[in-house]
């Protein structure tokens, strides 16, 4: 199962936002050339950048980062912007929100690349993600393709695989 490339993910986000290069690269407080290369993936943003970037285009981060929206719960707090807080639905977010089970699995899946990638076990799944943000694009698109990767998701769903 290929998944996109970052620049491939932020270009359609991008589009589908109504938004030109050169005005995203304004709100991020870049020039029109990164965005540009970001977009033909010849380059990478750092973190921060790309955090900028999701906030500019009204997404997540890992959205940008692995083409899926977080579980809302999990993500959102109370001191955060969270569509839930305001009233809006997951319906008018988009896409239909994955089944619970999967979402457990992939968190069961990211905690345990945390532990064989640290040596520890993580204390919450705040700790693992804060981890996760922290890795190189590379490795964050290593572990979000064992993420989206039905084999190894399955293997932590608590029913039994139908094949």
């Amino acid at each position: 199962m290929a998944r996109e490339p970052f620049g491939t993910r932020l270009r359609s986000i991008r589009e589908r936002a109504g938004i030109n290069q050169t005005k995203l690269a304004e709100q991020v407080g870049t020039d029109q050339g990164h965005i540009s290369r970001w977009e033909r993936n010849l380059a990478a943003p750092d973190i921060g950048t790309v955090q900028r970037l999701a906030a500019a285009l009204g997404v997540y981060a890992v959205e940008l980062l692995i083409g899926r929206r977080p579980k809302l719960t999990k993500w959102c707090r109370v001191d955060a912007e969270c569509p839930q807080a305001a009233g809006e639905s997951a319906e008018s977010l988009g896409d239909q929100p994955a089944p619970t089970k999967w979402l457990e699995a992939q968190e069961r899946v990211l905690l345990r690349e945390y532990r064989l990638a640290t040596g520890k076990t993580a204390k919450s799944m705040e700790e693992a993600e804060k981890w996760f943000t922290g890795l190189s694009l590379a490795e964050r698109d290593r572990i979000g393709r064992r993420l989206h990767d039905p084999d190894t998701v399955g293997r932590y769903l608590q029913t039994p695989k139908i094949r």
